[in-house]
């Protein structure tokens, strides 16, 4: 009787999955062939005026502005923040004691990167069982909070600073894991009234002072947007990565500043927002013991024009109306701003859930081959790149073309021996020539689809937007910020637009052999294009999550479930034969949980409440058919589920709903023709 329920909802759910797979086959089709409204991109002139506007800084601009932002929070009167819960931080004394605690690196990724839509009680709990010791110094760690207003040519804005530190070193490639909940206290009408036009995040000594690496590397931070109601995802305001630092003749640690032009601004938009950095001393181990502190600070500025009230004896400033009995000093309004938005292209990325190396979503090339890689994603927005700034795996980085307009299959791709095994797995090469044959092929398809496009064959002709081939590896080995590339004009593209990028990779130098991971990702600024009505759009912030063809991309957020079984995502089909292990593995288990534990009576007992397995009435007695002998038939169980609780259930119900109207009719109410009847009632002189 059991093996008859399993067996009738495993056809049930097998249709449940044959519809949704028709379902969305159907839906990307849509969404592959959208047709690209015009009327969102730019005109050549407006893109040209944006260019203007969004001039790259010159390495002494940039340490100015960070020179600028420090002597401003020099003058801070820090606030030691009680909660400390505002906070979570994990450490390892090495790489090595990382890499061997599997559950530990598992739950720290949970926890830290903010992508993972798990309650809070619940990321507690697997800290509390799976995180490593606390060092002696974590009790000497100090949350602290400032905020300051200034005065930008006329214009209030402030800065609101957050410090977690000291931190404590000896070397090692240690890891510091640091995850700040709202460390801007950004409640209330602020996130819906300002826009973030400045931001910076970075270790500082003692003194103040941003420390470069070496000796303290980023290897990723990041400045998440947080809406209430709303599931966590991959989207970001602001990233740092290891190559965020830029050469000294480009500024420096200036790069971790992060600055918008005057006249434009991130909106918060309802917004709180969630820092997460890890920081690794990169000394050797044993070296003598360095003290630091994570310093992250934005910049904000209303959209609109606003009051501000500056208290006398200090550099702080509340909004109008909060506080009645701070005197005023200075009013100030600040100009109206053009909010600006975030789209992030990222890649493909390897899941082997069994290896902790793979928790940080990249992909791996072979370190001592020459491959290639690509992936297509349509974008979710509209508008024009600007700005930006590029992080990627320098080491094995040889070049990367990105077009729009055009599919992987209409360059030639995805067929004959250009085809990935996975979207996540690049194809290698045995040499320079195969590469170069590549890139002709590529080019070949993609002049004839412009010959195509020119005889009306599409709306929009495709194009080569960036080539990106410049790395930045200083003197003594370490990568730097490679420089955003700068095309004649800006990119201007419409929502639904198909992008598509090939990356290159080149054998690493010194002949090193094995696997290293590897991603390419353009963090980009985006202007919004103009909507129906003429107006600008709103400004958005995404992450886009590519797949080798198109259709398949995700944004935000990937189908986690998928990358589990598919080991990597976002996959570019609904199944792969590791699904068939996890139906088996999933099957094993259900027979087992049914079969051979505690819980088997249970089950049972639940078994014979729905379908009556255990019933002495015949089998077509309890299927209610009068066809056939007692061999088990599809559909017998949902007869026996209709005829035991839904009949009984709704002949229930009409039976009370037709004896309330009887009721109601015989005490005078309205009859089912819509007539008033009245009952003659004997007085007591009758």
């Amino acid at each position: 009787s059991l093996w008859r329920l399993v067996s009738t909802w495993s056809a049930i759910s097998a249709a449940l999955v044959t519809g949704a797979v028709a379902v969305g086959s159907i839906k990307r089709a849509a969404r592959v062939n959208v047709v690209i409204s015009p009327r969102s991109i730019r005109s050549e002139a407006e893109s040209q005026a944006l260019r203007n506007d969004f001039k790259p800084r010159e390495g002494a601009a940039r340490r100015d502005a960070l020179d600028s932002y420090t002597r401003v929070r020099d003058d801070c009167e820090w606030e030691d923040d009680e909660d400390t819960e505002n906070y979570d931080f994990m450490w390892w004394p090495t790489d090595a004691s990382l890499k061997k605690d599997y559950f530990g690196d598992l739950t720290s990724w949970l926890v830290m990167t903010g992508s993972v839509g798990l309650p809070r009680f619940a990321l507690k709990l697997a800290m509390k069982l799976f995180a490593p010791s606390k060092p002696d110094f974590a009790a000497s760690i100090r949350s602290q909070y400032c905020r300051m207003v200034v005065d930008d040519e006329g214009d209030s804005a402030e800065w609101r600073i957050r410090r977690v530190g000291p931190l404590s070193s000896t070397g090692g490639f240690d890891w510091h894991r640091i995850r700040i909940y709202d460390p801007f206290r950004l409640t209330g009408g602020v996130t819906k009234t300002h826009a973030m036009v400045q931001s910076v995040l970075g270790p500082v000594d003692g003194a103040g002072d941003f420390i470069g690496n070496p000796p303290i590397h980023i290897h990723h931070a990041n400045l998440l947007p947080t809406y209430a109601g709303r599931a966590v995802n991959f989207s970001r305001f602001e990233e740092w990565h290891g190559d965020s630092q830029c050469t000294q003749a480009a500024g420096g640690v200036g790069c971790y500043l992060r600055q918008l032009p005057d006249g434009y601004g991130f909106p918060l938009a309802g917004a709180s927002l969630t820092v997460d950095a890890d920081l690794n001393d990169v000394r050797p181990e044993s070296s003598a013991p360095m003290r630091f502190s994570l310093e992250v600070a934005v910049k904000l500025r209303s959209r609109k024009e606003r009051a501000w009230v500056v208290p006398k004896d200090k550099g702080e400033a509340t909004d109008k109306g909060e506080d009645s009995n701070v005197p005023v000093a200075a009013t100030n309004a600040s100009t109206a701003l053009t909010d600006v938005g975030v789209l992030i292209l990222g890649s493909p990325a390897r899941l082997h859930w069994w290896k902790s190396s793979d928790f940080a979503l990249t992909y791996f090339v072979e370190k001592s081959q020459r491959s290639a890689i690509w992936m297509t994603a349509q974008l979710p927005c509209s508008g024009t790149l600007v700005d930006g700034h590029l992080y990627t795996h320098q080491g094995v980085f040889d070049e990367a073309w990105i077009f729009s307009g055009i599919t992987p299959d209409q360059l030639g791709l995805n067929r004959g021996f250009y085809k990935l095994r996975r979207p996540w797995e690049p194809l290698a090469f045995v040499g320079p020539k195969q590469v170069a044959d590549l890139k002709t092929y590529v080019m070949g398809h993609f002049k004839q689809r412009l010959a195509e496009c020119q005889k009306g064959v599409c709306i929009d002709p495709p194009a080569l937007r960036y080539v990106i081939n410049s790395t930045e590896i200083d003197d003594d080995g370490e990568a730097r910020q490679m420089p955003w590339p700068q095309p004649h004009l800006p990119f201007s593209f419409a929502k639904g637009e198909h992008l598509t990028t090939i990356v290159y990779h080149k054998p690493m130098a010194g002949g090193t052999r094995g696997q290293m991971q590897q991603h390419l990702a353009l963090h980009s600024t985006y202007v919004p294009g103009s909507g129906k009505a003429g107006e600008d759009e709103a400004a958005e912030f995404h992450m886009v999550l590519p797949s080798d063809k198109p259709g398949w991309s995700a944004v935000d957020r990937s189908n986690m479930l998928r990358g589990l079984t598919h080991f990597g995502g976002p996959d570019s089909t609904y199944f792969r034969p590791s699904s068939i292990y996890f139906i088996l593995l999933g099957a094993a288990a259900s027979y087992f949980v049914c079969c051979h534990t505690a819980l088997r009576k249970c089950i049972r007992r639940m078994a014979d409440w729905l379908w009556s397995c255990s019933s002495p009435t015949t089998w077509s007695e309890r299927a209610v058919r009068s066809y056939g002998d007692e061999d088990y038939a599809p559909g017998d169980l949902t007869r026996s589920f209709y005829f035991k609780h839904v009949k009984p259930k709704a002949t229930e119900i009409s039976a009370g709903i037709r004896g309330l109207r009887r009721r109601h009719r015989d005490r005078g109410t309205r009859t089912r023709r819509g007539k008033v009847e009245y009952e003659l009632v004997r007085t007591a002189e009758g």
